[in-house]
């Protein structure tokens, strides 16, 4: 449950709501005194969420363009979320408050700060308290009408405390307007004066000048999101006067210049250039303002921008989840060698040398998969009536998580077989065997879904010398994942010399490795 929290908690800040819901007339004013008696001068964030007319399914929906697995996984998520959304409104939550203030700031227990939602004195809180007994926090107690939820240091603090006025806090939530999600940043004014005694020079790279370029730059910044079929993001940067906002302007770009500088983003963001342009916001006054709506088009290009970054963000990140899964099935490998004396071979037999079993399934017990193990009839071929009804029983260190294949059951996870590999005969190698460097010699590899294979078949794939790339190429772009006999596992590049490939496969042929 305390996950399901998390993640609907999450998905709203960072997702984009859609079909909004009928609301009441907007008040900014009436919105800040709601929860004006729990800031002070360490007050330096707010969040407020409209959970009202936050739509699950099509957040989810939202969400799936940009992250294709999540589609897999939609309905128990939305179950969950709507679940938790529905609690909230039955509980009589309309909107929810999250503060972060430098008071209360403990990354040892992961909490920056409170939660708050606005009830009714007669309102029997009780389910609320049980909703908010799923967060990290420990207290939950009444302050004036906001059932609060925060630690217990915390909530003595709020009670103690001597309220601050911020009279920001209604200009800067007029300045985010009626949307479904409002972010207010209110650097406290002490702050300011830190910032310019320890860093009273801006650096020359974004431009120099004093510092408070910044500190009388930003009194105050408020973002306002809202979502399809209007999608619209409005920030709000409030400075000292028109001047300080010129100056802090030209700051800002200087910022982006520096950043499209540095050889990293270059690399992992192409677009920087088209994004930064959509970044600089529009003077107007004593304010910066920056638009991005589908009306301005400005949406449409963020997002296109975003795309190819992104994919390639989210391909690195499931070729190395892969990676992980290799180095566990690596590890199982060496201790499967440290009891049995050799590695599994590739496949067990039966008396007439017709293979019944893959590997993977040996290796079971070596994977803290004892009880899965116990169920498989060994001296029965992996098809067999019993042993067939355990294909779906797919251990997750066996799945694959680039793979697009909607089939139960699949492997991307493949051994080398032939005459050279570690995997060669009915019998299983000894690491004392391979004389080539273990950190230079193939155990396993990854292949796209053409060559994904059931997980308990005696089926891997065959490696050919004289074309050692045959059947090779993983679901990522540009070669295959592997992991080697020293148990450490990396991204081979495709295409490559192939004797520099073949290299990698044999176990004593004593090449010299790439």
């Amino acid at each position: 449950m305390r996950s399901t929290i998390r993640t609907t908690l999450l998905l709203t800040l960072i997702g984009i709501p859609r079909a909004l819901a009928a609301q009441e007339t907007f008040d900014p004013a009436a919105r800040a005194k709601t929860v004006a008696p729990l800031l002070d001068e360490q007050t330096v964030l707010v969040v407020r969420l409209d959970v009202q007319r936050v739509k699950i399914a099509a957040l989810l929906d939202e969400v799936a363009q940009w992250i294709p697995e999540v589609r897999k996984q939609t309905q128990r998520i939305e179950a969950e979320a709507n679940m938790v959304r529905s609690a909230f409104l039955e509980a009589g939550g309309r909107e929810l408050y999250i503060v972060a203030s430098l008071a209360d700031m403990d990354f040892r227990r992961e909490t920056i700060g409170f939660f708050a939602v606005p009830l009714p004195d007669d309102t029997d809180d009780r389910a609320m308290r049980l909703l908010f007994g799923q967060t990290p926090f420990d207290a939950v107690d009444r302050i004036g009408g906001l059932l609060v939820a925060s630690t217990g240091a915390t909530m003595e603090r709020l009670r103690e405390m001597k309220a601050d006025p911020r009279p920001e806090l209604a200009a800067a939530l007029e300045a985010a307007g009626d949307t479904t999600a409002q972010v207010l940043l209110l650097p406290p004014v002490y702050s300011r004066r830190v910032i310019e005694e320890m860093m009273p020079d801006l650096p020359e790279e974004i431009g120099g000048g004093k510092s408070t370029v910044i500190t009388r730059g930003v009194r105050w910044a408020a973002l306002g999101v809202d979502g399809p079929p209007k999608t619209s993001f409005r920030l709000v940067v409030q400075s000292e006067d028109a001047q300080t906002a010129a100056a802090l302007r030209e700051t800002w770009i200087g910022i982006l210049r520096l950043i499209g500088r540095i050889e990293d983003v270059q690399e992992e963001l192409p677009t920087f250039e088209t994004i930064s342009k959509l970044l600089v916001p529009d003077l107007q006054g004593s304010r910066l303002t920056l638009t991005l709506s589908e009306e301005n088009g400005g949406v449409a290009k963020l997002l296109s921008a975003l795309k190819p970054p992104l994919e390639k963000a989210r391909q690195q990140a499931q070729s190395n989840a892969s990676k992980n899964n290799l180095r566990q099935i690596a590890i199982a490998m060496t201790a499967y060698e440290s009891v049995r004396k050799s590695l599994p071979p590739a496949a067990s037999y039966d008396a007439d040398g017709k293979p019944l079993l893959s590997w993977r399934v040996h290796l079971l017990p070596y994977l803290e998969m004892q009880e899965l193990y116990e169920q498989f009839h060994l001296d029965e071929p992996w098809d067999s009536p019993h042993n067939r009804k355990l294909i779906e029983r797919v251990p997750p260190v066996y799945r694959s998580f680039g793979s697009k294949l909607e089939q139960e059951g699949m492997t991307p996870y493949v051994a080398p077989v032939g005459e050279e590999t570690v995997f060669s005969g009915r019998e299983g190698t000894k690491l004392e065997d391979i004389k080539d460097s273990h950190a230079d010699t193939i155990l396993l590899v990854e292949v796209s879904d053409e060559h994904t294979v059931v997980w308990t078949q005696p089926e891997d794939l065959p490696f050919d010398p004289d074309q050692p790339a045959k059947g090779l190429g993983g679901p990522f772009p540009g070669g295959f994942n592997a992991t080697f006999c020293d148990g450490s596992a990396r991204f081979v590049r495709l295409p490559q010399d192939p004797g520099d490939l073949r290299a990698l496969f044999t176990r004593a042929g004593q090449e010299k490795s790439p």
